[in-house]
């Protein structure tokens, strides 16, 4: 079994570096103030300087928090059985949960499967709000049964951490194989029934470090209560 064992990335959030950034100027503008008259803002000028401090070790307090956060661990393995046209299946597992997500929109009457982008999907806004509370602990990515365009991939290129893609039953974009090239952490992609033949050869082309599965795959996390 081959495990991925990482630790999120200790990205820092927009606001705080902009805190920081707003402290600081804060403190130069007071600093040249107490110069023209020291009396008037010498007081303005040390609340400046606390709170710019202040702003450095919420910063710092961050950083280290995050640099502490759980390791994510993701195993492959190629399982014995085999489906029944004699293909290997793959088993992955992520340590938590929380370690996946998985958008499926659901089939609609008269519609065709991956008749609509899943950008279209209405559960996939909710990928927005996963983003700003656990982007840096998503591993696994798992697509089934949409249309995959270039805003999806988009989107899902917003979870820096992701090791494992897995797309079934799903149309890609021809145009957009050589972006998933651009999944910092990507090793595993799994792409049955979504490549032909052309794409294929794309595809390890453009990712030729990633362990491209076309066979079945079967998505599986263990308790939460464990690593």
């Amino acid at each position: 079994m081959a495990t991925k064992t990482l630790r999120p990335k200790a990205s820092i959030g927009k606001t705080a570096v902009l805190f920081v950034a707003g402290a600081s100027v804060l403190a130069l503008i007071t600093s040249a103030l107490t110069a023209i008259n020291d009396v008037a803002f010498q007081g303005l000028h040390s609340f400046s300087l606390v709170v710019m401090l202040l702003a450095f070790l919420g910063l710092i307090a961050q950083v280290l928090s995050k640099r502490m956060s759980p390791v994510v661990k993701v195993s492959v393995k190629e399982l014995e059985e085999k489906t029944s046209d004699s293909r290997a299946v793959y088993q992955l597992v992520p340590s938590r949960y929380w370690n996946f997500i998985c958008l499926e929109p659901r089939s609609l009457p008269g519609k065709a499967p991956c008749a609509e982008p899943l950008s279209e999907f209405a559960g996939f806004e909710s990928l927005k709000r996963i983003y700003r509370h656990r982007n840096e602990s998503i591993s696994a990515v798992i697509l089934r049964n949409t249309y995959i365009d270039i805003d999806v991939l988009e989107t899902l290129l917003q979870f820096p951490n992701v090791v494992v893609i897995d797309i079934q039953g799903c149309q890609v974009d021809n145009d957009i194989w050589s972006e998933f090239a651009c999944f910092p952490m990507l090793e595993y992609l799994a792409v049955h029934g979504a490549v032909d033949s052309q794409n294929q050869r794309d595809l390890h082309y453009s990712l030729p470090e990633v362990q491209a599965i076309l066979e079945p795959v079967v998505f599986v996390h263990s308790s939460p209560d464990t690593l």
